[in-house]
């Protein structure tokens, strides 16, 4: 399972552009998304039973985002995704634009081949 292809596939009826770690700032609403601390959650005989996704959402927005950002979280809890951070709206000098950021928590059983 790639996350990438999660993330994309939940935010794609957004019909924004969404991209991985960076973006150009041609168009005008746009969302950055990144992973960090990958890591087990529950690991059994030095093996990795459970792990979860750490997914950071930063939606860029010329204007008011309130809608997008609605519409943003409401896909990913449809999607399987919880939220666990979001901070507060803010012009962003360096881009000229508004950002939100989003913090979501995907997890992920892992399954022994021999137990499918």
């Amino acid at each position: 399972m790639s996350i990438n292809k999660v993330v994309k596939g939940a935010l794609s009826p957004l019909n924004v552009p969404i991209n991985y770690i960076t973006a150009g700032n041609e168009d005008p609403d746009y969302i950055i998304f990144n992973d960090y601390n990958p890591g087990p959650t529950l690991a059994a005989d030095d093996e990795e039973k459970t792990s979860n996704y750490f997914i950071q959402l930063d939606i860029i927005s010329s204007g008011n985002f309130i809608d997008l950002v609605n519409q943003a979280k409401q896909l990913m809890k449809q999607s399987g995704f919880s939220r666990s951070y979001e901070a507060p709206g803010e012009f962003d000098e360096n881009l000229g634009r508004f950002r939100k950021t989003i913090r979501f928590i995907y997890p992920v059983e892992q399954f022994n081949e021999e137990e499918e």
